[in-house]
């Protein structure tokens, strides 16, 4: 399929898509059955199931910028939209777990352990935001 000048949907991506699409679900699923059977309250599992969904997305779309280039380099941060669009799906994210109308809409609960997690994240990000500012380095 063409849009303008561009292929949009090669073969290739066809069957990029085709394998990452069965991955993601197994891997949603999976994680859903395993913690329902560790005896885990129904709105944790859903909740988690949720975040799980999530992340995986966050890395196929991080690994869809180029067919043989790997993902884990300095090419994430020179594409802005790729950039925005995970920047708004996390925050995305962090409205289904927080905002309790969200929580209501989707039937997802606060996950403590999620916001531990994240500690290190939003820390090291005060600090560099300190440095930047007080030292004038450019991100």
């Amino acid at each position: 399929m063409y849009v303008g000048h561009l292929e949009w949907l090669s073969a290739e991506m066809l069957r990029r898509v085709a394998l990452m699409m069965p991955l993601i679900a197994a891997a949603t699923f999976d994680w859903f059955a395993w913690r329902l059977g560790q005896g885990a309250a129904l709105e944790i599992v859903r909740t988690e199931t949720f975040t799980v969904l999530a992340m995986c997305q966050w890395f196929n779309v991080s690994n869809c910028q180029s067919a043989g280039v790997s993902a884990l380099g300095p090419r994430i941060v020179r594409n802005r939209w790729l950039l925005g669009g995970l920047l708004l799906s996390v925050l995305l994210q962090a409205l289904v777990l927080y905002a309790p109308p969200m929580n209501a809409l989707l039937e997802t609960v606060l996950v403590p352990q999620l916001v531990m997690a994240s500690a290190a994240l939003w820390a090291e990000h005060a600090r560099k935001l300190w440095v930047r500012t007080t030292h004038r380095i450019r991100p």
